[in-house]
């Protein structure tokens, strides 16, 4: 396995009660470069930082387009202990008319977010208060399901 700055982070910490964004990140960044998650769990820990990671530096806008999907991001928010973002998730949803969210109007979509951005900036500015300990929930639930994150923790 090719050595990545990310790969030689020790995860042990995370593991023993550390919530620092490094290994959180690392952790990740291991799923993604072995094919992604290989279970529900791992799956849950990998949507909720990778909506993170999206909405900290592209905002809504980029996450409406991503698979799995918005709805699932939420889910995986509310598994991890973070219900209140859930709600600002489906208003986004609520935000987007049914027809522009299929695939073959995908064009028609961003021109419509870009008249919807002060909206989106308002909800965005929402998920930031909401998710202010995201780090900490990952870490938890990380630390709940030690036996399923194991297999990253040797790399």
């Amino acid at each position: 396995m090719e050595k990545q700055p990310w790969n030689s982070v020790d995860l042990k910490p995370l593991f023993a009660g550390s919530d620092d964004e490094y290994p959180i990140f690392a952790l990740y960044r291991r799923m993604m470069h072995r094919g992604g998650p290989r279970n529900n769990v791992q799956r849950t820990f990998y949507l909720a930082w990778e909506a993170t990671e999206l909405l900290n530096s592209d905002g809504f806008e980029y996450l409406v387009d991503q698979d799995p999907g918005l709805e699932a991001y939420a889910i995986a928010f509310d598994q991890i202990g973070m219900p209140q973002v859930k709600p600002i998730f489906e208003r986004v949803t609520a935000l987007i008319p049914a027809h522009l969210r299929l695939r073959e109007n995908e064009e028609a979509m961003h021109v419509y977010l870009r008249e919807k951005f002060d909206d989106l900036q308002n909800l965005l500015s929402e998920f930031f208060g909401a998710s202010a300990e995201v780090l900490t929930f990952l870490g938890r639930f990380v630390r709940e399901h030690k036996a399923d994150f194991a297999v990253y923790a040797g790399d």
